[in-house]
């Protein structure tokens, strides 16, 4: 074709594949760290199960496994009003899962700097906790610290290429259009 450069029709393509390598990387650490700390609540509530059981009050946490290991949006109608009814009392679990619905806001920040700002002051308040399974989630998020940092620097590299990807694809689009004019 001419008037578009050989180099821009082959370059977009590889582009593209890259960064949806990119992309897929990236949602497996965010699977994999969400999965590392639904472990850690889990374990939690365990722990919350055995202590109950010794108090012969076990009937408190039955049938709550899947309320905390699942997000909010996704409870069903049943397990909406004892999820409420579990957030009153004042067990670990209850505090170990709300500390895994406030780590959500991590994933949710632009910044490097402020999404390590956020996890240092969660990781600091989690060890306060006195959870162990929580606290050894925030050992792992200590010794990958760096790796999730680069998550963020990734991303915003991600979507300027992106969206410089999808500028010089208008480009060449508007080129294509204006050679078949001719």
């Amino acid at each position: 074709m001419e008037g578009v450069h050989e180099r821009d029709q082959t370059t977009l393509p590889e582009c593209v594949e890259h960064f949806g390598q990119v992309l897929s990387e990236t949602k497996k650490t965010i699977l994999h760290v969400k999965g590392h700390l639904t472990k850690a609540v889990d374990e939690t509530r365990k722990l919350d199960v055995a202590k109950l059981k010794k108090e012969h009050r076990e009937s408190v946490l039955t049938k709550s496994k899947y309320i905390f290991m699942k997000n909010p949006e996704n409870l069903t109608e049943k397990q909406v009003p004892k999820l409420q009814e579990l957030l009153g009392y004042n067990l670990r679990i209850v505090r170990a899962y709300l500390m895994k619905e406030e780590f959500e806001r991590f994933w949710q920040y632009k910044s490097p700097c402020r999404a390590g700002k956020f996890l240092h002051d969660w990781c600091v308040r989690t060890m306060r906790s006195k959870i162990e399974p929580m606290k050894k989630f925030v050992g792992t998020i200590r010794n990958h610290h760096d790796l999730l940092l680069n998550w963020f620097k990734s991303k915003g590299t991600f979507e300027r290429h992106r969206r410089g990807f999808q500028q010089q694809s208008e480009i060449d689009r508007q080129k294509r259009l204006r050679l078949r004019l001719k």
